[in-house]
């Protein structure tokens, strides 16, 4: 069984707290911490995860 997850248009506050969305967020963190650093002043509430979609494969236990 695949399953797939797309996501587009979430602010990231809203984007945290979905649970098919933590990957992606966790995956940006790094970014952020890199720009912020930079002198990049964007709030979280102004930051939108544009898209996103991620495939499993999902196998059925024996």
């Amino acid at each position: 069984m695949r399953l797939r997850v797309t996501a587009s248009g979430w602010q990231l506050p809203a984007a945290q707290n979905r649970p098919a969305l933590k990957r992606a967020v966790r995956e940006v963190e790094p970014t952020l911490a890199q720009l912020r650093k930079a002198g990049v002043t964007a709030t979280d509430g102004q930051i939108t995860l544009k898209s996103f979609t991620e495939t499993q494969d999902l196998e059925a236990a024996a």
